[in-house]
């Protein structure tokens, strides 16, 4: 593979992950809609990362990432409905 290959390479991952990127904002939005439409109190603590907590009265705190789907702490479960779904199992905990 010469200098040139590595150079496409390079460019082809950029443009993909600055569509990804521009993506987010579309992607947080849809989060926090999901969350009010199920009566889930959270707080977006970073825009620029998607990155939304919720607090339990439990003292429990689940961060999600709307723009990868990943819920921090939980490696198995990505996506949305997953943290809905966990978000309703830690409250009733």
């Amino acid at each position: 593979m010469g200098r040139e290959d590595f150079e496409a390479i390079k460019r082809w991952a950029k443009e993909n992950h600055d569509k990804r990127v521009a993506d987010n904002p579309r992607r947080l939005e849809y989060a926090k809609k999901v969350l009010a439409d199920n009566g889930i109190t959270f707080k977006v603590c970073n825009e620029i990362t998607t990155q939304i907590n919720c607090y339990f009265a439990n003292g429990k705190v689940l961060t999600f990432y709307a723009g990868t789907g990943k819920i921090q702490g939980h490696s198995r479960i990505r996506g949305i409905n997953s943290f809905v779904r966990l978000c309703k199992k830690v409250r009733t905990e």
